[in-house]
């Protein structure tokens, strides 16, 4: 007889991801989204006016009562690549 492998349980990372995702398809995110690429006009980095992203220099622990625009800042779509996957191999090493 096969043994059924009992249902994985959402942890606190995957739940935090799935409500981060519903957030950024909120009216509350798209208009701060549009306010600070109106503040910033351009990719931080480059120059680049095109593929415009808002960057979350960090992100607050509640982030629907305490998203600002303060800490946030806007990066082309590639830079914002490079950024992250930065990120990612610095914590590696």
């Amino acid at each position: 007889m096969a043994s059924k492998k009992a249902p994985r349980l959402p942890d606190a990372k995957t739940h935090w991801h799935a409500e981060y995702r519903r957030y950024l398809r909120s009216p509350q995110w798209k208009a701060l989204r549009a306010r600070v690429i109106e503040r910033d006009k351009y990719c931080r980095v480059c120059g680049s006016h095109g593929a415009l992203q808002v960057h979350h220099v960090y992100y607050p622990a509640d982030f629907w009562a305490d998203d600002c625009i303060l800490d946030k800042t806007v990066l082309c779509g590639s830079c914002h690549l490079l950024y992250e996957m930065a990120k990612k191999l610095d914590r590696l090493f």
